[in-house]
């Protein structure tokens, strides 16, 4: 969740991913400082994928995180999602 002092995109839905597995880093790919990374391994094959981007208030305007999100946006790979009515 958002807060005062940091932002939070989702990319991903929590509930897809093993649930001890997630983690936070910095976001060494990014050319400003600010952007962390919430990292987790997905329940489905097992890979670890961003599940959400936390942005720095003092240092992105959420108009400065969306146009990070939109340029940043291909780095990030989404989830394979199965038909609803099938189960892996």
């Amino acid at each position: 969740n958002s807060t005062e002092h940091r932002g939070k995109i989702e990319l991903q839905d929590f509930n897809d991913f093993c649930l001890d597995s997630f983690y936070r880093k910095r976001d060494r790919g990014s050319s400003k400082p600010g952007v962390s990374l919430l990292m987790g391994r997905r329940e489905d094959d097992s890979t670890e994928q961003c599940v959400a981007v936390i942005f720095d208030r003092a240092k992105f305007t959420e108009l400065e995180a969306a146009d990070w999100l939109h340029i940043n946006l291909h780095r990030f790979p989404r989830g394979r999602r199965l038909p609803a009515n099938r189960k892996q």
